[in-house]
């Protein structure tokens, strides 16, 4: 009797862990700067550097992947020279480049609470490749904070095999400095 109640335990502790949850949505700290988001995994940090025109610049990734979806923001410190609205331009102009994508696309804009209000500030939503060629689902954002250290620019992204429309309001909708 006592292992049909062990076999019975374990079949419904299998059927429980079959009914959780896809995505387990958790605030996380992106940074210094006090940005805020929710993401639907376990948040992995990583830095590093990369090109920019004309100069490196150190760039922080916090991220996961969830239902073979990368859930990515990325900040950097405004490049010496180079204005707010340069900067996220120029940031636009690199990721869709990297992704094949067209860089002249749309967007509309995009401010989270407490970020700053100019006009570079937006999303879109963008076809493109990964790097080994495979189709991608992109949304994207890019956006600006300015404190006493400086002005720093951010990248929200989604890279998804199909859209995740409502994934994407949850993550830009859960972005805002406290």
């Amino acid at each position: 009797m006592s292992s049909l109640k062990s076999i019975w335990s374990l079949g419904m502790l299998m059927l429980l862990l079959a009914c959780s949850p896809a995505l387990n949505w958790r605030n996380v700290r992106i940074d210094d700067q006090s940005l805020q988001a929710s993401l639907p995994c376990k948040a992995e940090r990583a830095n590093r550097q990369v090109p920019w025109p004309d100069q490196a610049v150190d760039m922080s990734l916090v991220g996961c992947e969830a239902r073979g979806t990368m859930w990515t923001i990325a900040s950097v410190a405004l490049p010496k020279n180079m204005s707010v609205g340069e900067g996220l331009a120029q940031w636009r102009q690199i990721t869709l480049a990297h992704l094949r994508s067209d860089v002249g696309a749309t967007g509309r804009g995009f401010v989270p609470p407490g970020a700053l209000e100019v006009p570079q500030s937006t999303r879109l939503h963008v076809r493109g490749q990964s790097p080994d060629g495979a189709a991608l689902e992109v949304d994207l954002a890019w956006f600006a904070r300015a404190s006493s250290s400086g002005a720093f620019l951010y990248q929200a992204a989604i890279y998804a095999p199909v859209p995740e429309a409502e994934g994407a309001e949850a993550l830009l909708a859960g972005l805002h400095f406290e």
